[in-house]
């Protein structure tokens, strides 16, 4: 019988121009300018920007992974967009299928039963430096558009999952 090779993972990413600061109302993405000012606030990330999404951990909800591979029960694999497309979509259906991915913070590879994910909270969205995981990423709890910014010039997975505010 002729056995197939699993795939390395791929971690969906989409990047950004912009600046994240940290505010009383949580890590804030600023994409474009904007009148509102952040004038006592140094920025903690700024220039381009990688973004990776994220599903919570049902236990500790604290942490979560970034899929990369979805491994069904009978040996199905998928990667990439295609991967994190399916889990969303189809979560429900494959409880025990594996989830390859790494932890948000850290970058440590990580492995999971699809069941172990919390798909009752929002997805989350992390900003990192650059394509290097190990980096610890900031947060984005909310992200503020520039009056300059169109919604449709933004990455797609932003848009869906973003917590938007025209500033």
């Amino acid at each position: 019988m002729l056995m197939s090779k699993i795939p390395d993972p791929e971690f969906v990413h989409e990047t950004v121009n912009g600046a994240v600061y940290d505010l009383p109302e949580g890590s804030t993405l600023l994409i474009g300018t904007t009148n509102v000012a952040f004038t006592s606030y140094a920025p903690r990330l700024s220039g381009p920007l990688v973004l990776r999404y994220g599903i919570s951990l049902l236990s500790p909800n604290t942490q979560a992974i970034i899929p990369g591979l979805f491994v069904s029960e009978k040996g199905v694999a998928l990667v990439g967009r295609e991967a994190w497309d399916f889990i969303l979509e189809r979560f429900q259906l494959y409880p025990r299928s594996d989830i390859i991915g790494i932890k948000a913070f850290g970058g440590a590879p990580l492995q999971v039963f699809l069941r172990e994910l919390d798909f009752g909270t929002p997805v989350r969205i992390f900003a990192y430096e650059s394509l290097d995981t190990s980096l610890l990423p900031a947060e984005i709890s909310r992200v503020i558009l520039g009056e300059d910014t169109r919604i449709s010039e933004l990455p797609e997975l932003l848009v869906r999952y973003g917590n938007m505010h025209v500033g």
